[in-house]
């Protein structure tokens, strides 16, 4: 075994300004760089763990782990590699080499995700948080960490003290793990980068209703006045549409587009200096994807690691979220309840001949997958997570009484810009008869379900997936596709393509209440008999998301 020599030293730590902040891991002020020593396929070192003297083994085999065992005691603790979320500079630590001189060290907090194993083949645990504050580990170890956690953290603006904070947990979202993860990992993770407890304000979903009830009552008048929010959201997509509802149904005094030459011009600078005028201010929000579906976290990537959506969080900016709009002819209702309630979308002061308008971000869709998702919104269906919907699939596509999958009826106009880039085009389907009519912003439905493989994260482009009745083991044949990256595009039955806005007329279409379902962003609205509905992208720009390309 090497031997690895010890000083004496004398710890002063003291809070890391600016002028401290280092890019490596290396000594400062001309001190001796540390140098690893290699023994059997491990680098080693010895620095501190708190403030006692450790040594740092860092095992470069298949499954990466850093060890350290405290000098003068029993044992040792390790941590995988690819379990750390990030490092924190934390302050500096001079040490004393001999009389003539010292070394200032920089002290480190490794942030850390843990999936403890299960015991006695008990059921596998929830994830874990830990926070170790180290100094002088083996400078191997920050070239093997997982890519993003090697540069050193910088707390992002929208997690500064200086910004409102708050954290919605959906208590009944998914299977119903939100509560738990906020308690032991979310909660010890923002004590670690600066936003103790007392500094944000928790709110706990007690119904449907508390994510709106919340916007109205806090959200949207500190938007309006121009204040700056943050919102970390444990939930679903059903989450982030029920907060653009409410906004956009306000009266908003959205920030002006102000053109580069006016901005520029000396004139045009001082009058936006001058003016006193306070605008809505987007909130962020930052999706951790405790969802059934979690469509918009799957498509922006944020769930594709074993950190929950911490790390688009913590390494990611703000980014304008695309929306679309939904309007529905008279006498539209929202399906709630496990389909027990009908809600008009409009209230008693509209009118009866109002028309009723949604907005989403997600999915706006009818037929076959509109039914799939009403169908398995109960608690039955619920707790079984995603595969809730492939069992409302069979149940649909093979009827007890084993006829054939339902055809769905009405008249579906595509709507598209002109070639010559005045005006629009638009196509009636030739067919009146169809299983699937999906439009959509975004590329998966579900962490492996590719439904929309042209779309790039936020890029805006509502996109129209479509095809007309097929039989049942064809309909599963083609929906497998979308699973293998979304091949189902290739199919020759399948439409695929770019679109202004969709239109379903229902005059003459179905009479059936349970087929006139649209799903717009997991909300499920019932057309009326002989209605209509028509999907377009909205404008508007209120809302911002995290988004770490």
């Amino acid at each position: 075994m090497a031997k690895v020599a010890l000083h004496p030293t004398i710890i002063v730590i003291k809070r890391l300004t600016p002028s401290d902040i280092l890019t490596t891991l290396m000594p400062l002020e001309g001190g001796e760089a540390s140098v690893d020593s290699w023994e059997d396929g491990e680098y080693l070192s010895v620095g501190r763990v708190g403030e006692r003297e450790a040594k740092f083994t860092l095992n470069d085999g298949p499954e990466r782990k850093l060890s350290w065992h405290i000098l003068g005691s029993d044992g040792a603790c390790f941590v995988l590699v690819k379990d750390v979320l990030a490092i924190i500079k934390t302050g500096l630590i001079s040490r004393v080499v001999d009389e003539r001189s010292n070394t200032l060290e920089v002290t480190y907090d490794l942030l850390i995700i843990e999936h403890p194993k299960p015991k006695d083949g008990g059921d596998l645990s929830g994830p874990i948080f830990r926070s170790v504050r180290v100094c002088n580990l083996p400078t191997a170890f920050q070239k093997r960490l997982p890519y993003g956690a090697r540069e050193h953290l910088e707390v992002p603006h929208f997690l500064k003290a200086s910004q409102d904070l708050h954290v919605i947990v959906s208590t009944g979202a998914g299977t119903g793990l939100a509560q738990s993860f906020f308690q032991v990992v979310l909660k010890p993770l923002l004590e670690c980068i600066g936003r103790p407890a007392i500094s944000y304000t928790v709110h706990n979903t007690q119904s449907v209703e508390t994510v709106t009830e919340l916007t109205k009552s806090t959200f949207l008048p500190r938007a309006q006045q121009g204040v700056k929010q943050t919102i970390i959201l444990l939930s679903g997509d059903g989450g982030i549409v029920d907060i653009i509802n409410v906004i956009l149904a306000a009266p908003l005094n959205l920030e002006p587009s102000v053109p580069k030459t006016i901005a520029d011009s000396e004139e045009g600078f001082h009058s936006l200096l001058g003016s006193s005028e306070v605008h809505y201010a987007k909130p962020t929000i930052g999706l951790l994807p405790f969802g059934t579906g979690n469509a918009l976290a799957s498509s922006l990537g944020v769930s594709k690691d074993s950190k929950y959506g911490l790390n688009n969080i913590l390494r990611g900016s703000p980014r304008s979220l695309p929306l679309f709009k939904v309007t529905f002819s008279p006498g539209a209702e929202y399906i709630i309840d496990e389909g027990r309630v009908a809600e008009s979308l409009i209230s008693a002061a509209d009118g009866s001949n109002a028309e009723g308008i949604v907005y989403g971000a997600v999915v706006c869709s009818w037929c076959f997958h509109a039914s799939l998702v009403a169908d398995s919104d109960t608690a039955a269906y619920r707790k079984h997570g995603a595969e809730r919907f492939q069992m409302a699939a069979n149940n649909a596509l093979y009827p007890s009484d084993g006829s054939e999958p339902h055809r769905y009826r009405a008249k579906v106009s595509i709507i598209s810009k002109s070639t010559t880039g005045v005006g629009e085009v638009v196509e009636v389907l030739e067919r009146r008869e169809h299983m699937y009519i999906l439009a959509t912003l975004v590329s998966n439905l579900e962490k492996n379900l590719t439904i929309s493989p042209s779309t790039k994260p936020l890029d805006g482009q509502l996109r129209l997936v479509h095809f007309g009745p097929l039989p049942a083991e064809e309909v599963m044949r083609i929906m497998g596709l979308a699973y293998q990256g979304g091949l189902h595009v290739k199919e020759e039955a399948v439409g695929y393509e770019d679109v202004a806005g969709v239109r379903i007329d229902f005059e003459h279409g179905e009479t059936d209440d349970e087929r006139r379902r649209v799903c717009v962003d997991g909300k499920i609205v019932r057309v009326a008999a002989g209605g209509w509905m028509e999907v377009r992208r909205e404008p508007r720009d209120v809302l911002d998301i995290v988004y770490a390309s």
